[in-house]
């Protein structure tokens, strides 16, 4: 009798606390997943806040909570990873009444490009661990990981190539009554550039630009199409890389950039007008991230041709980089200028053509045509 009254009171709490978990699981529990940073640059580290609350009487004595974002995210513990089209985090609480847990997780951005968290998937146990319970949470985290950054000492012989002078931004001679706008602070840049009463308006650090006698107008015509049997990759995102970083130098030194280019980025072609706000580099590297390479670009010279069209009274730098030589983009670019800007066809036209180191060491030689500088990029295989 004692033996049957113990296994009723048994089922009876069984069945109770099945009740109890099922009603009050889910309240009272929140996950927030966030990053740390709105961007970083390819190749450096940034972290995932992972925080989650049990706001209730009752524990929780397991939650499994998940996470998926893109494969360009590399977490350090790898542990708890699945790697294949998205890379998915899991890790594990138990959470007691009124119980707060916040970890952070480091990940080193692999790739360029725009990624996101949308939602928390959470598996919570009973307590006896008979049944599980599932709980979808909507997220908004997001981060950009931004082209890496090419090397000084690389940038001052393409620079010194462009400008026809040794580059610097000691070289460019600023009039410093002429205040041409306010941009974002970037490592490097003077204290005394430092615009105090901006920056605490905006609650982030702003520089003056100034014009410079050397400034100059430049259109960057970035191709991202790949015409070979064998896709180089690595040769178009060495092209994004040079887009990105070209562009700080040159709004760093006074110069106004507007970028166009082939690859979807969002609903259509990336195009980045003229313009030099303080928030200009920063359009400039997330629209270069959100670059879609598996996405089919625009046709290479439709691109050339609204790009010439839409600066058709400039007088500046058209840059185009382009791996892909045997297209004769060049000639494109150059018939283009001659048909929408004649009387500024003086134009300094350049093809930055990125391409493999050869194996015997020699630099490689390409068709060249008259009136547009090439210039070889090459890069280790």
């Amino acid at each position: 009798m004692l033996l049957f009254l113990m296994l009723l009171a048994a089922v009876i709490a069984y069945e109770i606390q099945k009740q109890v978990f099922r009603i009050w699981y889910k309240k009272g529990l929140v996950v927030k997943i966030g990053f740390q940073s709105d961007y970083i640059l390819q190749g450096q580290t940034g972290q995932v806040r992972e925080v989650i609350e049990n706001r209730k009487w009752m524990p929780l004595p397991v939650v499994h909570v998940s996470f998926h974002t893109g494969n360009g995210l590399e977490f350090k513990n790898q542990q708890n990873m699945n790697v294949s089209d998205t890379t998915s985090r899991r890790d594990a609480f138990s959470l007691l009444w009124n119980q707060r847990i916040t970890r952070s997780l480091t990940f080193q951005g692999k790739q360029r490009g725009h990624y996101f968290i949308e939602t928390a998937d959470i598996n919570v146990y009973n307590f006896l661990m008979t049944k599980k319970y599932y709980i979808e949470q909507k997220q908004t985290a997001q981060i950009y990981v931004y082209p890496k950054h090419i090397s000084t000492e690389k940038l001052n012989i393409l620079m010194e190539r462009i400008f026809g002078m040794q580059q610097g931004q000691d070289r460019f001679y600023e009039d410093i009554l002429s205040f041409a706008a306010i941009r974002d602070y970037i490592p490097g840049d003077e204290k005394k550039r430092i615009n105090q009463k901006a920056s605490a308006k905006a609650g982030k650090l702003l520089v003056n630009v100034y014009d410079s006698v050397m400034a100059q107008k430049v259109v960057i015509l970035l191709d991202v199409s790949d015409k070979g049997i064998w896709k180089q990759q690595d040769l178009t995102e060495e092209g994004i890389a040079l887009a990105a970083s070209l562009s700080q130098r040159l709004l760093k030194a006074g110069n106004d950039v507007a970028i166009y280019s082939n690859g979807r980025a969002g609903e259509g072609p990336l195009c980045i007008p003229f313009g030099r706000d303080h928030g200009k580099l920063h359009r400039i590297c997330r629209g270069l991230s959100d670059i879609d390479l598996t996405k089919v670009p625009e046709d290479t010279e439709k691109m050339i041709a609204r790009a010439v069209r839409h600066n058709k009274e400039l007088d500046g730098i058209y840059l185009l980089i382009s791996k892909n030589a045997k297209e004769r983009y060049d000639i494109s670019l150059k018939e283009q200028l001659m048909e929408w800007n004649p009387k500024n066809f003086g134009n300094v036209s350049m093809h930055l053509l990125p391409c493999h180191r050869t194996l015997t060491g020699e630099k490689q030689q390409f068709p060249m045509t008259s009136g547009v500088e090439q210039i070889v990029w090459e890069v280790e295989g």
